[in-house]
């Protein structure tokens, strides 16, 4: 709606992640921002010189939105062995009834793999996040796959310490495996009930 009052870029944001650049009249950058994840309803501002998830505050000064401890993440579901034409990938759950998790700096791993999300990234309470194991860039991408002759997966904090665990055996083409109910112990198979970014449930 670039006619409506006030300063209009001319572009969106991607919810997703995006990068924002600001130049100054010569075309200079003076400014960047490369982030990830976002959630509805919550912007993303500086405190102290760092980025930080706060309320939406357009004009005013920022006001920051407590985040939960990375501890309430879980693993809650996987898919190793996609059919023709898909992707491996996992599911994070926020098992936080009250809070946002960032997820800026965790570590995942598979038994002979590592990667760090470097994206400013969050997950509502409650909320699932699908995380394409496919080796490409962006910050819904991991750089590995999964093994689907079976394998371990492991969630770390930023500060490596081990935060969530479960190896699998050899995996059914185009089932998922996962913890039902969510973010609990057990792991369970969905045959035609995979539900990346949903969920665990199984058919009836």
């Amino acid at each position: 709606a670039t006619n409506a009052p006030g300063l209009h870029t001319g572009f969106a944001l991607g919810r997703n992640g995006d990068n924002v650049f600001l130049f100054d009249a010569n075309t200079n950058r003076v400014d960047a921002l490369t982030f990830g994840l976002q959630l509805a309803d919550r912007s993303i501002g500086r405190s102290a010189n760092a980025w930080q998830l706060n309320q939406p505050t357009p004009g005013s000064n920022n006001v920051a939105v407590a985040v939960a401890s990375s501890t309430n993440l879980a693993l809650n579901e996987w898919l190793a062995n996609p059919a023709a034409g898909g992707e491996d990938w996992l599911e994070l759950f926020n098992r936080s009834s009250n809070a946002p998790v960032a997820l800026q700096g965790l570590y995942l791993g598979t038994s002979n793999a590592l990667f760090q999300m470097r994206a400013l990234s969050f997950l509502a309470p409650r909320g699932y996040a699908q995380l394409l194991a496919d080796e490409q860039p962006g910050a819904e991408h991991l750089e590995f796959k999964l093994p689907a002759a079976g394998g371990t997966l492991t969630l770390h904090s930023d500060a490596a310490v081990l935060l969530d665990q479960v190896s699998y055996g050899p995996q059914t083409e185009a089932v998922s495996q996962g913890r039902l109910p969510d973010g609990t112990s057990g792991v369970t198979p969905f045959n035609g009930s995979v539900s990346p970014g949903a969920g665990n449930y199984l058919l009836t």
